[in-house]
């Protein structure tokens, strides 16, 4: 900022001031340029028949619909919910990526439902 560093000594004019920022990492969203990505766990039935979501933004939470027939790795796009571009031209967007959650263990009612499915 031109003219509002310390000022010289004898009553010189004032240097210039640096300001250096930093910014920590989120451990919710990452971004590239001014688009923000994010990571969403849904269960398998949700990625199959489809739902409606809370995500978490940088403006905070939205309710998204997950398609049905959603992909594991899949990105959804929330248009304009990235962040501000500089002098307040636009914003990017927001991403997020879907991650299908498998269970580890189930019961045998849900074993038999899903060999049906498979059958069909």
């Amino acid at each position: 900022m031109t003219g509002h560093g310390e000022a010289a000594p004898h009553n010189g004019t004032s240097g210039d001031l640096y300001v250096r920022i930093r910014i920590k990492p989120s451990k919710i969203f990452t971004r590239d340029g001014f688009d923000v990505y994010t990571d969403l766990e849904i269960s398998y039935s949700k990625a199959v028949i489809g739902a409606t979501v809370k995500v978490e933004t940088i403006d905070g939470q939205l309710e998204i619909k997950i398609p049905e027939g959603t992909e594991s790795g899949q990105l959804i796009r929330l248009k304009g919910h990235g962040v501000q571009e500089v002098g307040g031209r636009g914003r990017g967007d927001h991403y997020v990526r879907v991650k299908i959650i498998v269970p580890k263990k189930i019961s045998k009612n849900y074993r038999k439902l899903l060999d049906e499915l498979d059958k069909q």
